[in-house]
């Protein structure tokens, strides 16, 4: 038999006196601390499926009302410039990083 054998024999038979007489509680070593029960495995489950269900919640409340602001159709439109007796009118297309240009004449002299 080997020192390590004997040790964990010695421990073995000590852990069974102190059973034996009551100072030993082995409760802790047959379930383990946290779900000792299905019922508390069911509860913990349902309190992280909340949890996550209201972040989610909080997370697309704001993104439904935050939505940006939205732009007047007039401020899209935006006079930048005079060409002879025409107007440069700069238009901002929504949700694109490119402008358009033309020329509105409509009141003006036609003299070119």
């Amino acid at each position: 038999m080997t020192p390590f054998q004997e040790d964990s024999n010695r421990l073995r038979d000590a852990m069974a006196q102190q059973l034996k007489e009551g100072k030993l509680d082995a409760t802790p070593y047959l379930t383990p601390p946290q779900m000792q029960t299905n019922r508390n495995a069911v509860m913990e489950f349902a309190r992280g499926g909340l949890a996550a269900l209201i972040v989610l919640g909080v997370f697309f409340t704001i993104a439904v009302f935050s939505g940006g602001r939205e732009e007047k159709s007039s401020e899209r439109f935006k006079v930048v410039d005079k060409y002879r007796y025409c107007d440069v009118v700069r238009y901002d297309a929504k949700d694109s990083a490119r402008y358009a240009y033309f020329l509105d004449c409509n009141g003006s002299e036609n003299r070119i």
